[in-house]
């Protein structure tokens, strides 16, 4: 039986590269023999963006299952809605999974209200991944910024999150936000959710702004968090990546950010 860890890339911050870093980390793990599927849990579609798709052309999406869900019915199987992206297959997302939000807040409401509902909506990202995990070694989530329902269900889907924290002080502020989302969602739907690491992105060595915020990561969460080795260094070719559609592995594989991903690819599969 395959062993499938479901991991949510996740910080309540915009621009602190969650879709980079699950494209790369994904990408990393597949070419080390593991299979990947990544699923773009954001309604603008940043993630199947950078990996050359045109959301709006998109027509099996994760919405697709989520409203599957939400009503009950089959519909195509989700395997059947992946798309093949190089080395890691990609479940993409477009403006259909804001429908999807509104949906679930109102059988949120609804439930709350009438004590009805055999599926809390939560949980209803659980239930359409659940197919995958017999497929897949490993599931990445790309979060919106947002502590909503759509990262809610994500968190709630997951076995860990992993955090990657822009080497700036905003991020740093924001691991504090995104901490206490974990303590509830733990209390109330995900008791099991483990924190994967703070990744540190966008670092600077040469920077005292970015030296200064790594020892205040390592001072204020290394004695009870993973705090990923290597830190992803800033680069142009991180944009670049975006623009071709393709992982950091192909469009400059033997370069630093190449290598900091690999790392960190690594230390997941060190985490077990």
């Amino acid at each position: 039986m395959r062993t499938c860890k479901t991991i949510a890339c996740s910080l309540a911050k915009g621009g602190t590269g969650k879709s980079t870093t699950c494209i790369n980390i994904g990408v990393a793990l597949a070419l080390q023999g593991h299979k990947v599927a990544l699923i773009d849990n954001d309604p603008q579609g940043s993630m199947s963006t950078a990996l050359g798709l045109v959301p709006k052309t998109i027509k099996h999406t994760l919405a697709t299952k989520m409203l599957n869900v939400l009503d009950d019915s089959e519909g195509l199987p989700i395997a059947d809605c992946l798309i093949p992206c190089g080395a890691v297959d990609l479940l993409p997302s477009n403006q259909r999974l804001t429908l999807v939000e509104q949906r679930l807040t109102g059988e949120s409401k609804s439930a709350l209200l009438t004590g009805e509902g055999e599926l809390p909506a939560e949980l209803v990202m659980r239930k359409t991944l659940e197919p995958l995990r017999e497929l897949y070694d490993y599931i990445l989530i790309d979060c919106q910024p947002s502590a909503g329902l759509l990262t809610i269900n994500a968190l709630a889907a997951a076995d860990s999150i992993l955090i990657p924290m822009e080497s700036h002080f905003l991020s740093f502020e924001a691991v504090k936000q995104t901490l206490e989302l974990i303590t509830r969602i733990r209390a109330a739907f995900n008791p099991a959710l483990a924190v994967e690491g703070i990744l540190l992105t966008k670092y600077q060595d040469r920077t005292t702004l970015c030296r200064g915020i790594r020892n205040a990561v390592q001072e204020t969460y290394g004695d009870t968090l993973c705090i990923f080795t290597e830190p992803i260094a800033f680069s142009i070719r991180a944009a670049e990546q975006s623009v071709c559609g393709e992982s950091i592995f192909v469009t400059d594989p033997h370069g630093k950010i190449a290598h900091g991903y690999m790392a960190a690819a690594r230390e997941v599969i060190a985490h077990g």
